[in-house]
């Protein structure tokens, strides 16, 4: 899946250079000035859990992280806590 997500994103972009950094999580993050939440499950089969944790290092204080487990990749947003977290990072 990723080399079809990978070719899409090139056919559209490229010959643009340097387009993978535009897509990096560090790319213009001065450009955010507020706050961020990263929400990101363990179990997640279709990002990494990993890529939620370089957001965190990249934005350091800026980013809040609500990791979570058992919840994937689509069932994440329909969690009573993960919207509990939303909520109050939205207020």
């Amino acid at each position: 899946m990723e080399n079809g997500v990978r070719d899409k994103v090139e056919a559209l972009f490229l010959p643009k250079e340097q387009i993978w950094d535009t897509f990096s999580v560090g790319h213009n993050k001065e450009k955010v000035p507020q706050s961020i939440l990263i929400i990101h499950d363990t179990e997640d089969d279709v990002v990494e859990f990993a890529q939620a944790q370089k957001i965190v290092e990249s934005y350091g204080n800026q980013a809040a992280f609500h990791p979570t487990s058992g919840y994937g990749h689509k069932r994440i947003l329909h969690q009573t806590d993960v919207v509990q977290r939303i909520a109050e990072f939205m207020s």
